[in-house]
């Protein structure tokens, strides 16, 4: 019950030809809200933190883009998307440390076999 979102913030346009029930909305401190299904992207914008949010029970086309602020209720998701964003980018980071400390050892080796 911890994820989820201000009704108010999230429009959801129709998709011609598609037919589904929407989920039910949650009641929760008299707001309705959505449920966050996972994070599955970040960007700043403007010195701020976006969310790029996977609604529970709606398509990809429906995704949006969230600030922090808009997800208050989903804090425990926030924080798992960071931590796990977090070992990928340190991944990232490591991998290309180790790709470029190649290129340099390569570089040295043609050097000295001149």
């Amino acid at each position: 019950m911890g994820n989820l979102f201000l009704f108010g913030a999230l429009i959801t346009p129709q998709i011609e030809g598609q037919k589904r029930i929407p989920p039910k909305l949650v009641i929760i401190e008299g707001e309705e809200e959505f449920e966050v299904e996972r994070i599955l992207n970040k960007r700043v914008v403007r010195g701020k933190e976006k969310f790029l949010v996977q609604w529970k029970g709606y398509i990809v086309e429906e995704d949006t883009w969230e600030s922090r602020k808009n997800l208050e209720n989903a804090k425990e998701l926030v924080k798992e998307f960071k931590r796990e964003y977090g070992k990928e980018a340190k991944e990232i980071r490591r991998q290309k440390e180790e790709d470029d400390k190649k290129v340099f050892s390569r570089e040295l080796l043609g050097r000295y076999y001149q």
